[in-house]
């Protein structure tokens, strides 16, 4: 079996068995772990890569810092350092500059001061510094595949030059330094990283910015660009001192209303105590109540027992008589009519279908009785403790007299009002006893 060797990638030959043939055959299968093409670690791949980052973010890091220091001192005090100017300096600056004056740097602004003015910062800007100089070949890849497409078009930078590639590298260094000095947030108060120089730069590279530009590739700002930059910055400060003027007074005003709000604190306190007080007291109240309470149980069950006793005296009494109905049916043959247009429904219905009320107005016995029936549900019996209390009060539809009697076919009435009962979901049982009085018929 071949092995394919793939780039970035390891190949480890492991041999499972093959459950569809023979279980004597084996079968290697390849198994690719993938690994990073710069540290080799397993785990990640080279977009990933903790180490292959830090390369390039601490370039970035050390040639801001440089930029800031050479060019700001360069037109502070051309790069003499005297006891007085260093003893000015803050701890801050003194650590930036400590780590980026070291004995090559001091050595070139030495020779470089012999230079015209313009010439010697020029001379010292295109000089590489020797942090890029001394990093090998691995990391100078590094850098160099970041900028690729920066440097694209460049026939004289590749990896086979590397002492061309490290001068392009650190042109392209400074330039993007340069933009990340002016347009990004390092220099403002809240990032303390390149506070001290940030701002000291940012004018003095106004004064440098033809050099600046000429220097490398990559993306150009304009002496008009810095100055706008510079009262951008200035006017977020202002926005900003001035929100913080906000809340100091918003601060004030808290720390003034203080006492009232420890005040208002203190009598939910006190009300919180007074109520836990009363629940503990009632607490205590419930516990000692049982024998009270079966006390009064026993009391009560002295009082049943003996009303039971006198129950008793009451077993030979007759029955209650049924209480008469609200609306009375009456047997009446109607002879009288033979025929009625009913005013409700406006039919003609003959005088098996008629019922006349105790006003003597006649009704077909459908109408009349759901007439009744809607004042039923509207004013259903009461429960059974007060039924005798019960009056079931409909208005004559003509004249508004109470309806106490329906004479009629009492026969059609009650099938009647069976039919209606059961189309309205009424017990039927329970409505007769109001409406009609007598025992429900069979049907």
């Amino acid at each position: 079996m071949t092995d394919i060797i793939v780039p970035n990638e390891e190949i480890i030959t492991t041999t499972t068995n093959n459950e569809h043939e023979n279980n004597n055959n084996n079968n290697q299968v390849q198994r690719r772990i993938r690994r990073c093409g710069h540290c080799r670690e397993s785990g990640h791949d080279i977009n990933h890569c903790i180490t292959y980052a830090s390369i390039y973010s601490n370039l970035n890091h050390y040639y801001r810092m440089w930029v800031c220091v050479v060019i700001t001192d360069f037109f502070a005090h051309r790069w003499t350092y005297t006891d007085e100017i260093r003893s000015a300096w803050n701890p801050l600056e003194k650590k930036y500059r400590t780590s980026v004056l070291t004995s090559d740097v001091l050595e070139k602004m030495e020779f470089c001061k012999s230079f015209p003015e313009n010439e010697a910062l020029d001379q010292m800007l295109r000089s590489p510094t020797k942090y890029i100089q001394d990093l090998d070949k691995k990391s100078i890849s590094v850098i160099y595949r970041e900028n690729r497409t920066a440097l694209w078009g460049n026939t004289n930078v590749d990896l086979r030059n590397i002492g061309e590639l490290k001068k392009h590298l650190h042109w392209r260094a400074i330039r993007v330094a340069d933009i990340l000095l002016m347009e990004n947030d390092v220099h403002k108060y809240r990032n303390e990283r390149f506070t001290p120089l940030s701002v000291s730069y940012m004018t003095a590279s106004i004064k440098a910015c033809t050099i600046i530009n000429e220097i490398g590739v990559g993306k150009t700002l304009t002496a008009n660009r810095r100055i706008q930059l510079l009262h951008e910055n200035r006017r977020e400060l202002h926005d900003d001192i001035q929100y913080n003027r906000t809340r100091i007074v918003h601060v004030r005003d808290e720390i003034g209303s203080i006492s009232r709000r420890v005040d208002n604190i203190t009598q939910g306190i006190e009300k919180y105590q007074r109520e836990i007080a009363r629940l503990v007291a009632e607490r205590t109240n419930v516990q000692n109540s049982r024998p009270r309470l079966q006390a009064r149980k026993e009391h009560y069950r002295e009082i049943i027992t003996s009303l039971q006793s006198k129950m008793d005296l009451y077993s030979n009494i007759p029955p209650l008589p049924p209480s008469p109905p609200q609306v009375k049916f009456t047997m009446d043959s109607l002879e009288s009519i033979d025929s009625y247009e009913c005013p409700i429904c406006l039919e003609t219905k003959d005088n098996d279908f008629i019922s006349k009320t105790n006003c003597n107005h006649p009704f077909c016995t459908s109408c009349i009785l759901e007439h009744i029936l809607t004042f039923y549900k509207k004013n259903p019996p009461p429960t059974r403790r007060h039924a005798f209390l019960y009056r079931l009060i409909c208005p004559c539809p003509l004249c508004r007299k109470p309806i106490t009697e329906l004479k009629g076919n009492n026969h059609m009435a009650y099938a009647t009002l069976y039919e209606l009962c059961e189309g309205n979901i009424m017990n039927y049982d329970s409505v007769v006893k109001i409406v009609g009085g007598e025992v429900p018929i069979e049907l």
